[in-house]
């Protein structure tokens, strides 16, 4: 039977100066967490959220050396839901497919703040063949 769950769960950390401190990324599909290693967690860290609204996501793809079909399309997906997830984070318009977006939890202790965002899949998902035949 073909997989029909293709959510993704994003987790943004910030600390006390609004900026940001990681920044997680999984794309669910059959159980089973893919995606998010593209290295923008890394090359996010320390940008204010003032700032993360002005990324360039095509210059960030091309400095963490994102190539070939299968990364470039995990980038843009993981692209996409930190854009929302910085949208949702400071009160800023959401991206496109931004309102298949439900915020899971916000937090703050000591060390900042976090917001837990799970982006549902699109309506008109084609259909998606079986993981394994």
């Amino acid at each position: 039977m073909p997989c029909r769950d293709s959510s993704a769960r994003v987790v943004l950390s910030v600390d006390d100066n609004d900026r940001i401190v990681s920044f997680r990324f999984e794309k669910i599909t059959c159980g089973k967490v893919i995606g998010g290693s593209s290295g923008l967690d890394r090359h996010c860290r320390g940008i204010s959220l003032a700032d993360a609204p002005h990324l360039d996501g095509a210059q960030i793809a091309a400095a963490l050396g994102v190539a070939g079909e299968d990364d470039r399309f995990f980038f843009q997906l993981e692209w996409s839901a930190f854009q929302t997830a910085v949208a949702r984070f400071t009160g800023g318009n959401d991206p496109p497919g931004g309102e298949r977006c439900r915020v899971a939890s916000v937090t703050h202790d000591e060390r900042g703040s976090s917001i837990t965002v799970v982006i549902l899949p699109p309506d008109d998902l084609p259909p998606i063949p079986p993981c394994s035949r």
